[in-house]
């Protein structure tokens, strides 16, 4: 039987690309608006399939096969439907039947290429089937998202037998067919890392992570390998970003290898210039070297100190609180007698930022912790002092001086 023409109605051009792309409930939007029709038949059938409506669908097939008889986009839609439901044999006779009934239409070399990339090892063979497809109607719609699954598995396939230029030519061809394929994407990012172009393979990751894709765990180890890679090649400051993004992500110590020892000098050189800074009075430079030796190294007692220093005489007090706090806590972990009254800093901080109701705990956590400690003595006078002041109504409380 002569083949009736594609439904031209742009509704329907939108409504299949729509479904073509995931974006399922527009489609069906537009579904809902177009005349009957053997193409708004066979979308339904689509549609009520990927609902799971597998009821709906065959209703719609055998509604379109009983009002257009001999049309291959019945046969190629119902073949498809089965193929995606795991029904392989089911699609092989709906493609074998619409062969007699219609000949090799596109659309039935699309549902033998969906049926081929459905089975183990037929990647090649439904690439095949597609690109025929294509070849026969350029227009050809519900080929875009097969072809790129066909692109994906022998790209794989590829990345697997450690042939990086080829599983980045698969992903390419994909991402051509389905430019936002996630898994697409992230094939091209392995393969261009199996080929040593970090570069390319984190800006892809970082791509990804931005489309909402959950890839902090494979870009936090790919940062690390680039950072490695960069190391080896003399890149120094490159290999320090990539190192600290890794850790930014979630790496650990363990997983970060040598790159925690090359942070680690890293942050003390950071310390060493923003002391010179420091001395020399210019403290935003200061505060610039103190922070970055922080993503350094995220446990210095010394960047921590430093830069609550510099925060207060910035009058940032919060950012002097939440440093001098860290320090204490870094230091109560490791078990390290400081040689600073750092608490007494962080009391006249709470002071300062109008916390006065924190200032006494922070001096009692102390005389509990070293009641014959280095700076017992003061902490003593300082709560001497504040109950004095307690007493005075309108007195201005006294603080110890930040060192």
């Amino acid at each position: 039987p002569q083949q009736l023409p594609r439904c031209a109605d742009p509704r329907y051009v939108e409504a299949a690309h729509c479904f073509e792309r995931g974006e399922f409930a527009r489609a069906k939007e537009l579904w809902l608006t177009l005349p009957d029709s053997l193409d708004a038949q066979t979308l339904g059938a689509r549609l009520h399939a990927i609902e799971g409506d597998e009821v709906g669908a065959i209703r719609a097939l055998e509604s379109a096969r009983t009002a257009f008889p001999g049309q291959s986009r019945v046969y190629s839609t119902a073949a498809e439907i089965h193929a995606a439901a795991g029904r392989l044999a089911s699609a092989e006779d709906e493609i074998r039947d619409g062969l007699v009934a219609a000949g090799p239409t596109a659309d039935l070399f699309r549902a033998r290429g969906v049926l081929s990339i459905c089975r183990p090892g037929g990647a090649r063979v439904g690439l095949e089937n597609l690109l025929e497809a294509r070849a026969k109607d350029g227009l050809l719609e519900f080929c875009d998202r097969p072809l790129a699954q066909a692109h994906i598995l022998l790209g794989n396939a590829a990345l697997g037998g450690q042939n990086a230029l080829d599983a980045a030519g698969h992903a390419r061809a994909a991402l051509v067919a389905m430019p936002d394929d996630h898994d697409a994407q992230q094939l091209l990012a392995d393969a261009l890392a199996s080929g040593g172009d970090f570069t390319g393979a984190l800006a892809v990751y970082e791509k990804l992570l931005a489309q909402g894709v959950d890839v902090r765990g494979a870009l936090a180890l790919l940062s690390a390998r680039g950072a490695t890679a960069s190391l080896v090649d003399g890149r120094r400051g490159e290999a320090l970003e990539r190192y600290l993004r890794a850790r930014a992500l979630g790496l650990d110590d363990e997983e970060l290898g040598f790159g925690l020892t090359l942070l680690g000098d890293e942050a003390t050189h950071a310390v060493e210039a923003g002391l010179a800074h420091y001395e020399s009075g210019d403290l935003v430079a200061a505060r610039e070297r103190f922070e970055y030796a922080m993503r350094c190294d995220p446990r210095s007692i010394e960047a921590h100190n430093h830069l609550a220093v510099v925060a207060f005489k910035q009058t940032d007090y919060s950012a002097s609180i939440e440093h001098w706090r860290a320090v204490l806590d870094l230091a109560q972990r490791a078990n390290t007698v400081l040689p600073e009254p750092v608490h007494l800093n962080l009391a006249r901080a709470l002071h300062q930022a109008g916390r006065d109701d924190e200032v006494r705990a922070v001096l009692d956590e102390y005389l509990r912790r070293a009641p014959e400690g280095e700076f017992a003595a003061q902490t003593r006078e300082m709560v001497a002092r504040l109950e004095r002041d307690a007493r005075s109504s309108g007195s201005e409380a006294a603080s110890p001086t930040v060192r």
